[in-house]
């Protein structure tokens, strides 16, 4: 329980870290979109045309930029009617100022010179309308409308997109000429205007840009943020360092200026959200929840929180691992007692081993006692035969089967004994398996028929007394177990594209029933106990020295006693079948 305590602190603890780092995270990518914004308000005043209106400057909590009409009456169209009128009368207008009256008669200059196509007097009377702009400054709407009465003269005769991109957006800039244009005058003296004049103004600005092509996107964007309705804010933005809503965030770089900008808070987000998953710090199913109704926050007052499917899950794997700790505690407990049980059948195994060890010893003494009486028994009498001049009738002849018999269960016990330990080194040499089974036949009884069927092209990378031992030991096989009056086997080999595949062994025993096939190659297992002769190690020692030469030795099909009359099926999709009556069919496999 403590345990499971200190992993419930340990969840929460993480819980609020990725918190923090997520909120850190968001208030970073928060403060990045002031970075392209001015830092101070002296910045704006003097920059101000390099930025985008898509931001709000607040001094005192009062709106300055974009800059906003006031509410003063309108001045423009009456002014303009008048100076437009004056392009034809003859007389000054009375409503004109002596220097404004010097630019309109200046002006009509050049819409003579215009109309006579004289570029001398024209180039002349635009350095003198320049010079009067740049030394004798007038009121805002006087210098703005002068600007725009030169378009108006020329706009027939179509000025040069330069001479218009200068008068209404770029200005005259060089070292001795500094003029500004009239929609910087425009803009840094809106307020002066009411929102109908400064309406009529940027239509007048934009129809002369039209003329020439000039692009309209910056003064679009002005004019749109200009008449916009005045934007408020909620008593929280601007006063603290950084406090976002729901559609606009504050940043305030002093007690009196403040910047605000507009922001679409999912968007943000759901990029936030990509963001940490791809630093890994989020999970693909991981999502960012913020409660929005209590928006406008301080940075310090964020918030969200995070849904994390695999704290659930984690918190589920805590309580799951409690459980299992107990089911673990218990299963221990019966291991224990389980492991007592072990050792009491382990001590029971070694007596039973013990056992065995004492019944091999009586078999062993057995089994090599008897071709040893048979031996002594043929010699005495085939002694007393010769000792009379009596014929010695096949007694040495079972002499010799006897000692056979008895070698071969010697030399099964001493190489089994040696594979099982891995002590017996392998020769192995290439041999033609036609000429060893020959070898094989003439160490055997006459009476004891083999059909040696292998191609003389069958050769075999093999230890030649060990494989030798496996052939013995199945023909030995086929004489313990057999009721007719000569056994017979059959070898035949197997040879595909690779080589030798297989040797096929078929004996006409009594057979073996399928349900003892696996048992017949354990240690000491006997299949026929009323015919039991030998140790039962012959066919365990020829599966083993198979093994060791990457081979096996299987048997392929039988047929007992029982099974004589029935139809000879096929096995294994192989098209052999034991060629006998009864018997057992063998299969030595080589790769």
């Amino acid at each position: 329980m403590v345990e499971y305590q200190k992993n419930q602190s340990l969840l929460t603890s993480n819980q609020q870290l990725l918190a923090d780092a997520t909120k850190r995270s968001l208030i970073t990518q928060l403060n990045s979109q002031f970075n392209s914004l001015p830092n101070s308000f002296s910045e704006l005043k003097t920059n101000w045309i390099k930025y985008e209106p898509n931001f709000y400057w607040f001094q005192q909590q009062q709106p300055v930029f974009p800059p906003k009409p006031s509410n003063a009456s309108s001045l423009w169209d009456s002014y303009w009617q008048d100076l437009t009128s004056s392009l034809k009368d003859e007389q000054p207008k009375a409503s004109l100022n002596k220097l404004m009256q010097e630019r309109v008669d200046n002006i009509k200059d050049m819409a003579s010179a215009l109309e006579a196509n004289d570029q001398q007097s024209l180039r002349t009377l635009m350095q003198v309308f320049l010079s009067q702009k740049e030394n004798f400054q007038l009121t805002a709407i006087e210098e703005i409308a002068s600007s725009l009465m030169l378009l108006e003269v020329g706009k027939n005769k179509r000025w040069s997109q330069s001479l218009v991109d200068s008068i209404l957006f770029q200005g005259f800039q060089s070292e001795n000429i500094h003029i500004r244009s009239a929609f910087n005058l425009l803009i840094d003296n809106v307020n002066r205007f009411n929102r109908e004049d400064t309406q009529a103004i940027l239509n007048l600005i934009e129809g002369y840009a039209e003329r020439v092509n000039l692009p309209l996107d910056r003064l679009r964007d002005y004019r749109r943020a200009i008449l916009k309705s005045e934007t408020s804010l909620h008593s929280l933005h601007c006063t603290q360092k950084l406090v976002i809503g729901q559609d606009r965030i504050s940043k305030a770089y002093d007690a009196e200026n403040c910047i605000v900008i507009p922001i679409n808070l999912p968007q943000e987000l759901k990029s936030l959200t990509s963001q940490l998953i791809q630093r890994g710090q989020l999970d693909p199913n991981d999502s960012i929840n913020w409660n929005m109704s209590r928006l406008p926050e301080s940075e310090q007052e964020l918030t969200l929180t995070i849904d994390r499917p695999s704290w659930g899950l984690q918190e589920t794997n805590q309580q799951w691992f409690m459980l299992i700790k107990v089911i673990i505690l218990i299963i221990l407990v019966s291991l224990s007692i389980y492991a007592v049980q072990a050792i009491q059948l382990e001590h029971q195994r070694k007596e039973h081993y013990i056992q065995l060890k004492e019944d091999f010893v009586n078999l062993v003494s057995h089994e090599l006692k008897t071709p040893l009486a048979s031996i002594r028994l043929m010699a005495e009498t085939l002694d007393k035969r010769l000792t009379k001049k009596l014929d010695g009738k096949d007694y040495p002849k079972r002499i010799e089967r006897e000692a056979d018999r008895l070698w071969l269960m010697v030399d099964n016990i001493l190489s089994f004994n040696r594979l099982q330990s891995e002590k017996m080194s392998i020769n192995k040499t290439s041999i033609s398996l036609k000429s060893l089974v020959d070898e094989v036949q003439e160490s055997l009884p006459e009476d004891i028929i083999i059909n040696n069927k292998i191609s003389p092209d069958a050769e075999a990378l093999v230890d030649k007394p060990l494989f030798s031992l496996v052939l013995l030991n199945l023909v030995s096989n086929a004489v313990k177990y057999n009721n007719h009056s000569q056994v017979e086997l059959t070898f035949e080999s197997s040879i595909n594209n690779q080589g030798l595949n297989s040797i096929l062994v078929s004996d006409n025993g009594i057979g073996i029933d399928k349900a003892l096939w696996a048992d017949i190659f354990e240690p000491f297992f006997q299949a026929h106990h009323k015919q039991k002769k030998g140790f039962g190690l012959g066919l365990a020692l020829s599966l083993k020295v198979m093994q060791i030469h990457n081979g096996s030795l299987r048997i392929l099909q039988s047929k007992t006693l029982s099974e004589a009359d029935a139809s000879i099926g096929k096995i294994n999709n192989l098209n052999n079948t034991v060629p006998y009556t009864t018997g057992t069919q063998w299969e030595l496999t080589f790769q």
